[in-house]
């Protein structure tokens, strides 16, 4: 899987007006508005897909519909994370039958488990996804489980499909334990982007940059033809675009602001709440004057 690697966007979900169903309607678009803004691969069904609060039928139907129009342009992972393992099992079937790049499975969360739960929990998976590439997702702010560097290394030696780890933690402390397995790994932690392409890391997997692709496309290109003082430049202004739209961690935000950009991918799913106009136009304010300072021209409208 070494051709795994640079900007991996962490898809949102369409959906209806008001969340209750999905949208299957715009994809095409949504992948397109990627693909042309240099990604390099989807995150499907994902925390920022909302992918907790789907059910399994409307799960597949996305990875179908992201698969079908990413193909030929997009590496896909699909996120196959649940607390239920049975449905990780059901993902993972349908993940393989769609000839995936690779999954990836969050750890198990809402219980605290120890090292030997989430090292024997990630066995299961490897072996359950046979050739397939397996990613684990780390994100301890919100499953209260760590994916430690120790974990990795046991799987590194056990488990031949296993690749890496989507890390979310926002420790870059822990990113670099997890970079010296030497295995792949990919930040979900915007501001040290390229810090950890620096120190080693594959890619990203982020929100934001499924809004503002374009930064994380100059990070990207300058660091690998070696022109680090640019590739710092863009990563300031990376910062502060996904620092306006809440850092990854707004998911009705990013939709708001991406309808911004063009692509409308309508409400969220209940509990969440669409974002007030009024929080949507201090937003905007930022970001126009953002593009003012930095002399960019998003065409937010």
């Amino acid at each position: 899987m070494e051709n795994l690697e640079g900007i991996i966007v962490a898809t949102l979900t369409p959906m209806n007006s008001d969340g209750s169903e999905i949208d299957l309607s715009p994809i095409k678009d949504y992948v397109d508005f990627l693909y042309t803004r240099g990604v390099h691969g989807i995150f499907v069904n994902g925390t920022t897909g909302e992918g907790m609060l789907l059910d399994l039928n409307e799960k597949k139907k996305l990875l179908y519909e992201f698969k079908k129009h990413a193909d030929g342009k997009l590496k896909v992972i699909s996120h196959c994370g649940a607390l239920n393992y049975k449905e990780i099992e059901e993902m993972i079937e349908i993940s393989k039958n769609l000839a995936v790049d690779a999954i990836a499975v969050v750890t198990p969360f809402y219980y605290r488990h120890s090292d030997d739960e989430i090292l024997y929990f990630y066995r299961f998976v490897c072996e359950k996804a046979d050739e397939l590439p397996v990613l684990g997702y780390n994100i301890p702010g919100l499953t209260n489980n760590w994916i430690r560097s120790e974990i990795v290394e046991k799987l590194k030696n056990s488990c031949s499909n296993f690749i890496g780890v989507k890390d979310s933690s926002g420790d870059f402390t822990h990113i670099l334990s997890l970079l010296k397995t030497g295995l792949s790994i990919f930040v979900g932690y915007d501001v040290a982007f390229l810090a950890s392409l620096i120190m080693g890391a594959k890619g990203c997997v982020s929100g934001p940059g499924g809004v503002f692709p374009e930064f994380f496309d100059k990070v990207w290109k300058y660091f690998k033809n070696e022109n680090l003082s640019n590739a710092h430049e863009y990563q300031e202004i990376l910062s502060q675009f996904s620092l306006a739209i809440g850092n990854g961690g707004d998911i009705p935000l990013l939709k708001s602001v991406l309808k911004l950009r063009g692509i409308d991918l309508g409400g969220v799913r209940f509990p969440l709440k669409q974002t007030s106009k009024e929080k949507l136009e201090i937003v905007k304010e930022k970001l126009e004057k953002l593009s003012s300072k930095y002399s960019i021209d998003l065409k937010i409208c």
